[in-house]
Order: C-alpha cells, then sequence, then structure tokens
C-alpha cells in the first residue's frame, strides 16, 4: 500500500505545481484534493489521496461547475448518482530502480521557452508548460530524438520519495525506443528512486516490457464537457 500511497501523492503535487503555475488555487484536506476554480485542460478538478473515501466527499465542492473531471486514486467509488461518467480506468505503476541500460534515443531536458513550445507542439498540449513549470526544480521537461527529429517526451516530477513520469508522447514508430529508454532516463536524473505513474492501453503494455510493475488502479470520471 506504501508504493501505492506514494504514487497517488506524488501525482497530487505534479497536478498542484501546473494548477499553480496557471494560477488555479489548490486545496488539500481530509484525503482530498481540490481546485478552487477550473484546472487546466486534462487535469482533475478534485482527486482522492487515501481509500476509504466516499462519493460525496469526492465531488461536493465542486459546485455548479458546469464541465469537471474527477480522480478516484483507488478506483472503488462509482459517481454516476453525482452526474459523472466514468472516461477510463488505468493502472498504477511502478518500477525499482536497477541499473538500466542505456537509451536508443537522444534525450534532451527542456530548460527554455523555445523548448517548451517545441515540446508543447510535439505534445499536442498548447498552453500547458507555463514559466512556473519551467523554474521548478522538481520538474524534468524531456524531448527523445531519433536524429534531428522529435520522436517522443515526457514529464518526471520528483516528490519526497518517488520520481513521477507523466505525459508520455510518442510517434507510433518509436513506442518501443521510448518506453525502453524511460528507465535509463529517470535513473540517470535521480539515481536509486522508484518510478511512478499511471497508464492504460498500448502505454500500459510498454510501460509492462520495460519493467513497470502494476500496483493498483485509478479511474478518471467526468460530468459534462468533451475534454474534461
Amino acid at each position: 500500500m506504501s508504493g501505492l500511497v506514494a504514487a497517488v501523492g506524488n501525482n497530487a503535487d505534479w497536478c498542484s505545481a501546473v494548477c499553480r503555475a496557471h494560477g488555479v488555487p489548490v486545496t488539500v484536506g481530509n484525503g482530498i484534493w481540490r481546485t478552487g476554480t477550473t484546472p487546466p485542460r486534462f487535469y482533475p478538478d478534485a482527486m482522492t489521496l487515501r481509500p476509504g473515501q466516499t462519493s460525496s466527499a469526492l465531488v461536493d465542492g465542486l459546485g455548479d461547475r458546469p464541465a469537471c473531471a474527477v480522480k478516484d486514486g483507488w478506483a472503488s467509488l462509482d459517481l454516476r448518482a453525482a452526474g459523472f461518467e466514468p472516461v477510463f480506468t488505468a493502472s498504477w505503476i511502478r518500477r525499482v530502480p536497477d541499473d538500466a541500460a542505456g537509451t536508443a534515443l537522444a534525450w534532451t531536458r527542456v530548460d527554455d521557452r523555445p523548448g517548451a513550445a517545441a515540446w508543447e507542439d510535439a505534445a499536442e498540449l498548447p498552453g500547458l508548460l507555463r514559466p512556473g513549470l519551467l523554474g521548478e526544480t522538481a520538474v524534468r521537461i524531456l524531448l527523445a530524438r531519433d536524429g534531428a527529429t522529435v520522436v517522443g517526451g515526457a514529464i518526471l516530477f520528483r516528490s519526497a520519495s518517488v520520481v513521477g513520469l507523466s505525459n508520455v508522447f510518442t510517434t507510433p514508430e518509436a513506442r518501443g525506443a521510448v518506453w525502453g529508454d524511460l528507465p535509463a532516463v529517470a535513473q540517470a536524473m535521480d539515481p536509486g528512486v522508484p518510478v511512478v505513474g499511471y497508464e492504460h492501453g498500448t502505454d500500459l503494455d510498454r510501460a509492462m516490457a520495460a519493467g513497470f510493475q502494476a500496483i493498483g488502479q485509478v479511474r478518471v470520471w467526468r460530468r459534462g464537457g468533451e475534454d474534461r
């Protein structure tokens, strides 16, 4: 359970960093993480931080927001009665440190606005990387190239005991190489620290092939709106 709690907590801390950079206030209390206003696109309005929460605890406080999304970190709640529909269920993943092999691709860390623009364009996430994120010491924004061509990227977020992996994107041809490289890239930046995150579908398969293990489930729910 401790590994799962660390993964959920890291993800909440990452969401807080994104919201902070976008000027969105966040509160944490009684096992619930919640934004004070509408968060950036694809980020939750609320999420559970520990098991045993109720549906009302998760959705209370969202008021009459016409579109909102919530993340149930233990995939244990049914929010249909509150007007939500499930978006996806994913597996929390964790990879313990080891002697990861070298990389097949050339990886660089984004630390300026031109690099951030290139990352946003490749990831199809315009406007995500506000200047505040580039200045966060815990944030590692990464691009992978095959020669001169960007073929993938990801974000690593260091918290107290783990490194969170998120926003992984690849071209179809480079999916295996990107996922195969990520353990070594993470270990080079934070030696000896476990890597956590969540994935589903083909990317979950690739993560498992790269040595990650499934440690629990998370479910995202949405009420109104296609992108929230």
